[in-house]
């Protein structure tokens, strides 16, 4: 990915992949969490891709969940924020296709 970063882009993928968690692999082949501009928008892609890669449940309870129980809140910007990522995301179709973009 190369400057400059979209953040409202970031947000909508993580949004999308946490609304269908299935496409998680396949975006992980194309981007890493050091690729986010939002450091913790790339925490909430590290957790997605740990979630994939262990075939474990993926949605805002158990990203919640996860945050409260690893004291990771601040790291992944907040409760209120990362359960909230969906609200940025129109659909679901073509995630792989917004992270081949410049920025996620």
């Amino acid at each position: 990915m190369s400057a400059p970063k979209a953040v409202g882009a970031e947000r909508a993928l993580l949004g999308g992949l946490l609304m269908d968690p299935v496409q998680v692999s396949e975006v992980a082949a194309i981007l890493k969490p050091a690729d986010f501009y939002v450091a913790s928008h790339g925490h909430v892609f590290a957790w997605l891709t740990e979630q994939a890669r262990t075939n474990s449940h993926t949605d805002i309870i158990s990203l919640s969940d996860y945050m409260v129980g690893s004291d990771n809140i601040e790291r992944m910007g907040g409760i209120a924020y990362a359960t909230g990522l969906p609200e940025h995301c129109p659909s679901t179709s073509n995630l792989s296709h917004y992270a081949q973009r410049d920025s996620p």
